[in-house]
């Protein structure tokens, strides 16, 4: 059951009136009933087993080999049984009873989790909601999402299938919600989650911006035969530009020279009449390159097509491509083999850091550089350059090489240093989880217990940061760098919801914290995390007024976020959360969004994201 939300707190404590309660939206429910048969279930029974968790990132498949995953209604879902006996044409069938013809599935309601799956929300996700709304925030979400925990909490929102929001269905040639959320994912880089979405849509809605996601989707993971199927479908269905290009690849790559010349002739024939844009230049640079005419361009807008182009092409573009690229493109990015090693281990950082890609994945790219035995043996004591993707990829296959505990901590600790000075501390904290999980918290090693704590702590590994942060404290008294340890590691026990010994309460670690150099800006942070948490003393405590730098936020979107969280509308609320961080990193937040975002999640049952998000911000900020 969801805890019910009394008061506006976050509000009140401030008396900014910042967050003040704006108009909520009406709720509506829609009910269907028909005396006519008996209900069942609207999917036949599947004997697919249910999805959990696994390491992809969030939400995996026990699928059976060659099984296809089955579309999974919302529950409570009805339809009835019409008749089996013969009718005539009249509405009045035999013996004076009326049938109704049943409309089709709406395509809104298709997804592939339901609230009894791990991770799934609930059928009545969009309640309050109407399909306008949801489509008005569904575009409002930034591509370069670069919070992990609102990743993964949006990928499980769009993957759920619930009933469909309030409001008339999308008239022809308008994206319907399916294609919109289908769209999300592909932009934020969510493909495993969408090729999985994918499965159970309809093959034909009519809904451009599904076919297209669909496309796109089928290219970037080697499926290109399909994908050019799909195009020949397209361009049948669709028309336009868009469908001409996609058409015009799928001849290149089957080396259909002619019948691609004549495309690029008539491509460009609408550039000259209509005027086109950089997409239309930079497409024809790339296709006369593959005719071999010309050179490819330096940084063409990466759409999934020039990407696929290119590499092809095997050409090497210019490295701010990389820079500029949206998030969600990265995986295709470090597809480019031609790409120099540095660049594409910065590029998987930066993603790892997003949580586009899985630590693990991280790991792997660090094994591009091949050092020999004589560099690992030398890493601690080599003069590394924190700012080097080399060095930080030195420092970890060291640390995942080396055998004895103390040199393993003092890899990690020079390891966490490099990735936090180039702003993807988290990218370190996922990839070096799976070693410091091996590591004993000896007692011996108390003065290094702040890199595997803090590793363990945002690994959800609670009882072996526990045990790291217990020997910090017990050898603070000895050495000064245990009682930093205990220090720094101190929000992060009480973030986890666990006693945190060593300051009676948090203005007494604020004061110290501040002491030893820690910036204002973070423990106001951490005072609005304890806040959005429950404890409504930590505001006033730290002097949270005037503590950031950061722009003051806007009310009307705050408002509204709290309003849905308050009023327990998941959807609604998960779908402002993004929109309130930008592209911005958790620890960019001023610290009012962030306690809003906080209090929204655990209004909605969402406690552990909550306590997740709030060590995002702080471990992203470098504490």
């Amino acid at each position: 059951m969801r805890r019910p939300r009394t008061r506006g707190r976050l509000a009140a404590a401030l008396a900014i009136g910042i967050l003040a309660t704006g108009p909520l939206l009406a709720d509506s429910a829609i009910a269907q009933s028909d005396p006519a048969g008996a209900p069942r279930s609207l999917l036949p029974p599947s004997s697919v087993a249910s999805p959990g968790l696994s390491e992809d990132r969030g939400i995996g498949s026990t699928l059976a080999p060659g099984a296809k995953e089955q579309p999974r209604a919302p529950a409570g879902t009805l339809v009835e049984t019409l008749p089996s006996s013969p009718v005539d044409d009249s509405p009045r069938g035999r013996e004076g009873i009326f049938i109704d013809s049943l409309e089709p599935i709406d395509p809104a309601t298709v997804g592939v989790l339901t609230e009894r799956d791990p991770g799934g929300f609930g059928g009545d996700v969009w309640a309050g909601l109407e399909r306008r709304d949801v489509a008005a925030l569904l575009r409002d979400i930034p591509a370069d999402l670069a919070s992990p925990t609102l990743r993964d909490l949006l990928r499980r929102l769009l993957l759920t299938s619930a009933a469909a929001p309030a409001g008339a269905r999308p008239e022809a040639g308008t994206p319907g919600l399916l294609g919109l959320r289908a769209e999300r994912l592909f932009a934020l880089g969510e493909t495993r989650a969408l090729s999985r979405l994918l499965e159970v849509a309809p093959e034909r809605t009519g809904d451009e911006l599904l076919d297209r996601t669909r496309l796109q989707t089928r290219l970037i993971t080697g499926r290109e035969q399909e994908a050019c199927r799909l195009g020949q479908q397209g361009v049948a269905e669709h028309g336009g530009v868009w469908w001409s290009r996609a058409l015009i690849f799928c001849q290149l790559a089957a080396g259909e020279e002619d019948a691609a010349l004549l495309g690029l002739d008539l491509l460009r024939e609408q550039e000259r009449l209509q005027g086109g844009d950089q997409a239309d230049s930079d497409f024809l640079q790339l296709a006369n390159a593959l005719l071999g005419i010309g050179r490819a361009p330096d940084r063409p807008q990466p759409t999934a097509l020039n990407l696929a182009m290119l590499a092809k092409l095997q050409a090497r573009p210019d490295v701010a491509l990389l820079s500029e690229a949206p998030l969600g493109r990265s995986e295709q990015l470090l597809g480019l083999q031609s790409l120099p090693a540095s660049e594409r281990v910065a590029l998987a950082e930066r993603a790892a850091a997003a949580g586009v890609l899985p630590g693990e994945r991280l790991a792997d790219f660090y094994g591009v550089f091949d050092f020999d035995s004589a560099a690992l043996e030398g890493a601690l004591d080599a003069d590394l350059d924190p700012s080097d993707p080399q060095g930080r990829a030195l420092l970890f296959q060291a640390l995942t090489a080396r055998s004895l505990p103390p040199e393993r901590v003092e890899l990690l600790s020079r390891y966490l240093s490099g990735t936090r000075a180039q702003g993807v501390a988290l990218a370190g904290l996922q990839a070096a989880l799976p070693a410091v999980v091996e590591l004993p918290p000896a007692a011996a090693l108390a003065r290094w217990a702040a890199a595997p704590g803090r590793t363990l702590f945002y690994g959800a590994r609670l009882e072996q940061a526990l045990a790291w942060f217990e020997n910090a404290g017990s050898a603070s008294a000895q050495w000064p760098e245990a009682e930093a340890a205990r220090r720094l590691l101190w929000p992060y026990a009480r973030l986890a919801g666990t006693p945190a010994a060593g300051w009676t309460d948090f203005d007494s670690w604020a004061g110290d914290a501040m002491a030893a150099g820690l910036d204002r800006e973070t423990v106001a942070l951490l005072a609005a995390a304890l806040f959005g948490l429950g404890e409504p003393d930590a505001l006033s405590a730290a002097g949270l007024q005037g503590a950031s730098a950061v722009s003051p936020p806007r009310p009307e979107r705050l408002a509204a976020l709290q309003a849905a969280g308050q009023a327990s509308r998941a959807g609604e609320a998960l779908l402002h959360m993004p929109v309130v961080l930008g592209a911005r990193t958790a620890g960019e937040l001023h610290p009012l969004e962030f306690a809003a975002i906080l209090e929204a999640l655990v209004s909605l049952d969402l406690g552990r994201e909550a306590r997740q998000f709030a060590m995002e911000a702080l471990a992203s900020r470098g504490l």
